[in-house]
C-alpha cells in the first residue's frame, strides 16, 4: 500500500560537509519518498564569518553534489 504522506525537503549543500556525511545524507534521502526536494549550494557572503572560514569544500564539488541531489 503506498504511503499517503508527501514529504518536502530542503537540502543545503554545505561548504564544510565531509564526503562521509554527504553519502549518509544521500542514502537517507534516497530511501524516503520525497515529493519535492529543494536543493541549493551554500555560498559565502562578504562581511560574514563564513567568508573567512578555512577548510571549505570547493565550488566544483558543491556543484557536483548539488547535481547528484537533484537527480533524486
Amino acid at each position: 500500500m503506498p504511503c499517503p504522506w508527501r514529504v518536502r525537503c530542503n537540502c543545503r549543500i554545505s561548504r564544510r560537509k565531509r564526503e562521509k556525511n554527504f553519502i549518509e545524507t544521500y542514502s537517507l534521502l534516497s530511501e524516503i519518498n520525497i515529493s519535492y526536494l529543494h536543493v541549493f549550494s551554500y555560498s559565502e557572503r562578504r562581511n560574514t564569518k563564513a567568508f573567512i572560514m578555512n577548510n571549505s569544500i570547493s565550488q566544483k564539488i558543491r556543484y557536483k553534489r548539488n547535481k547528484i541531489f537533484r537527480r533524486l
